[in-house]
């Protein structure tokens, strides 16, 4: 929710108009920031957080499945093979 004013605000404090101009190449540019929506900033933001709090949420799950011992479930009665490729204990 902060993100989300956060985002707000940037958006609101934007100036109007942007003038870069570089002397040494003659180049210039403007960049008009007239039309500010800031619920558009709001929901940019709050959304932005969201995402990186899945992301870290995802890795987290990813680290914990990779480090879990492998487990096989199979339904009592169930006929099955069981090949050996190496000495284990049991």
């Amino acid at each position: 929710m902060l993100s989300g004013v956060v985002k707000a605000a940037e958006v609101q404090n934007r100036p109007n108009s942007q003038v870069t101009t570089n002397s040494n190449s003659f180049s210039s540019s403007t960049i008009s920031n007239g039309n500010k929506d800031v619920f558009a900033g709001f929901t940019e933001g709050t959304l932005s957080e969201i995402v990186r709090g899945i992301q870290t949420n995802n890795q987290q799950r990813i680290q914990e499945l990779q480090s879990a011992d492998k487990v096989f479930v199979i339904e009592a009665g169930k006929e099955v093979q069981i090949f050996v490729n190496q000495t284990i204990n049991l």
